[in-house]
């Protein structure tokens, strides 16, 4: 049952060697219900969405699959630079 969440989910963990009981500490959930998180048997709740993007740095969008843009703003300097550019020309 993979969806975008949990599999982007799973790069986080693995970029941050977060193992899924360190998952469980840092979220204050068992292991079994990490475990569910993780492999798409529980779905995010907003906030729960929320905590995780604030924690690893990351876009809801991107965590949700909606966008490729991983950290917030990365779309808005790309857009400052590409406006910069044009301007100059």
């Amino acid at each position: 049952m993979q969806t975008n969440e949990n599999s982007r989910l799973k790069i986080l963990l693995k970029r941050n060697d977060m193992s899924q009981q360190d998952f469980a500490d840092w979220f204050c959930v068992t292991r079994d219900t990490a475990w569910k998180i993780i492999n798409g048997y529980r779905r995010l709740k907003a906030d729960e969405i929320i905590e995780i993007c604030r924690r690893f740095g990351v876009t809801a969008d991107w965590l949700l699959g909606i966008s490729d843009s991983e950290k917030p703003y990365e779309d808005a300097e790309k857009y400052h630079t590409l406006r910069g550019l044009i301007q100059s020309l």
